[in-house]
């Protein structure tokens, strides 16, 4: 890929996941390579400037304007990071300019917040992207030692000594000589005939960064940048022609990423808002007529909505609270009400608690302020243990610390049933040493909770669609068994909605949001809509239809991301 088909897909790579941070590094590194503008044959060339450069550090040095260097070994090809073009040469950084420690403050410093008979100083905080000159603290004079720690006009400013991340951070002074030193975790770089801007490029270029980075020792959380590290540094020099027309290049192509960004984030602003109303539009719908022309607005319009697969995520939860409201499938007349349906499994639970197969439990009586919402007409608020017969949890054997093979036996874990499906991959195996419980297998058709995960995630559950074999449950899993005039799949869709995520949520005993435990007391007595069985399995079917809807839609944005990956790949790899 040449120059031009950069430029040709410069808005296609800004889309792409972290597009235009990627597209920044990429003109950086471009840029020190030499591939970011063309070379003109007529340009001095570094060579030529190298000479000058060590000239004019040998007079500075001898009339004590600059500090006497330390002698630096000469580059050897076998130092190169990479290829240059014609007439740039890779050198020493302590070469081409000149670095001072900042001052350094005594046990019993004093400092202030106002500049009454003190002088203001630099320190770590105020390298940002441009030096901050707000936030400035205040010190005696007396502890400037020289006159090459008051900051000068067009000096960068480096961070020696700060988190990794921060570490070798850079800002340029463009305000003129300032009465104002800096911190002895900062260090001041200063050119020697070479453009200060190329050298700040050069030091926040991806290579150079991490070089820095790498090299920093660690004191605890602070990363520290030595001289003796920073001045051996072999850097690019190019042309001085061609280090003006690099930089402009950069600025004009910076600038233009600030505009991308900018339009991005108003863009993804109006989508927010956009998905916002709409999906309240599906929510709040007052009829059938107006959740229909809700839904086909989401339809049509959501790839004007969102750009990234997880937003459909949004979409999916709305799907699942209109679902369990009654707003989703077209209201018909049932051919047995909720309430005719309940008296069937009261009569059923009788029969069986009769029997002696499962025990007669209480739930706590439900008043209006526990509906969490209004149902039809059609439907009845119940506590989910009026429709459960059994609660089963599983067994807790000291598994092996990897998943069970191809006819071993394995006990699931939690993350088995916490994200909507059951994933028979998270587990682990059963040592053979242990004889299994085949009483706890998980069968088709299972519906299982999770009775012990983060606030989010506690009481989640999963009906189990394909059939797994040698797959126990854990003691932190339950097994529930309903009714067999129920359709568990509605259930479990409430039981994973927002209603039922905020119930576990509040009702759930443990120290911290990390771990929560619910109880099969809290478990029966969550409050849930009963639908007629019909319409419990037209709900079913229309969340099922719509799931698969939302699958394509975040298939088609995953491959649009993926497509934008695999182009800034390709532009990496050529340049």
């Amino acid at each position: 890929m040449n120059l031009k088909t950069f430029f040709e897909h410069f808005d296609t790579l800004a889309e792409a996941p972290n597009g235009i941070q990627r597209l920044r590094e990429l003109i950086l590194d471009m840029a020190v390579r030499g591939k970011l503008v063309p070379q003109d044959p007529e340009d001095e060339p570094a060579i030529s400037l190298f000479k000058k450069i060590i000239s004019t550090r040998e007079i500075l040095e001898k009339q004590k304007l600059l500090s006497k260097s330390k002698p630096l070994e000469k580059v050897q090809e076998e130092d190169f990071p990479f290829d240059l073009p014609k007439g740039w040469q890779f050198q020493r950084f302590g070469h081409i300019v000149s670095i001072t420690r900042g001052i350094t403050f005594p046990a019993n410093a004093k400092f202030s917040t106002n500049g009454e008979g003190l002088i203001p100083c630099l320190r770590t905080a105020n390298i940002q992207k441009e030096i901050d000159w707000d936030d400035l603290i205040y010190v005696p004079e007396s502890y400037v030692k020289r006159g090459d720690q008051y900051i000068e006009d067009m000096d960068i400013v480096m961070s020696m000594a700060n988190s990794r991340e921060l570490v070798g951070k850079v800002a340029i002074n463009r305000k003129g000589k300032q009465f104002c030193s800096f911190g002895g975790f900062l260090s001041v770089i200063r050119t020697i005939l070479v453009q200060p801007e190329f050298v700040m490029l050069v030091l926040q270029s991806s290579r150079v960064r991490e070089e820095l980075i790498s090299s920093a020792s660690q004191t605890t959380n602070i990363a520290n940048i030595s001289l003796a590290k920073l001045n051996p540094l072999v850097v690019p020099l190019p042309p001085l022609a061609e280090q003006k027309r690099i930089v402009a290049k950069v600025d004009e192509l910076m600038a233009l990423c600030d505009a991308l960004e900018a339009a991005q984030q108003t863009r993804n602003t109006l989508r927010q808002k956009l998905r916002a109303s709409a999906l309240d539009g599906l929510m709040n719908a007052p009829s059938n007529t107006d959740l229909e022309t809700a839904w086909a607005f989401v339809r049509d319009n959501w790839g004007l909505m969102c750009d990234r697969p997880e937003d459909v995520e949004g979409l999916r939860q709305s799907i699942h609270k209109i679902a369990v409201q009654g707003k989703l499938a077209n209201q018909a007349e049932p051919n047995q009400s909720a309430q005719e349906l309940l008296k069937s499994v009261e009569s059923e639970k009788a029969n069986k608690i009769a029997q002696g197969s499962i025990k007669r439990t209480l739930e706590d009586p439900l008043d209006s302020d526990d509906f969490p919402f209004m149902i039809p007409d059609s439907w009845q608020w119940i506590r989910f243990g009026t429709i459960i017969f059994d609660i089963e949890a599983g067994t807790s054997p000291q598994c092996q610390k990897r998943p069970r093979e191809i006819d071993e036996w394995g006990v699931i874990k939690i993350s088995a049933v916490s994200w909507g499906e059951f994933n028979p991959s998270e587990n682990k195996a059963l040592p053979k040493s242990i004889d299994p419980r085949p009483e706890f297998e998980i069968k088709q058709g299972d519906f299982i909770m999770s009775r012990a995960n983060t606030s989010f995630l506690v009481g989640r559950s999963v009906v189990v669609e394909s059939p797994t074999q040698k797959l126990l449950l854990n003691d932190k899993t339950l097994r529930i068994y309903f009714s067999e005039n129920i359709e568990k799949r509605f259930f479990n869709i409430y039981n994973n909605s927002f209603f039922a995520r905020q119930y576990f949520a509040n009702t759930g005993t443990g120290t911290s949001d990390s771990m929560k435990n619910i109880t099969r007391e809290q478990i029966r007595n969550l409050p849930v809509p009963l639908p007629p069985l019909v319409e419990q399995k037209r709900i079913v079917a229309k969340v099922d239809e719509l799931m698969k809807l939302c699958d394509h839609l975040e298939a088609s944005l995953r491959q649009q991301q993926q497509r934008a990956e695999a182009l800034v790949a390709s532009v990496v790899h050529h340049f």
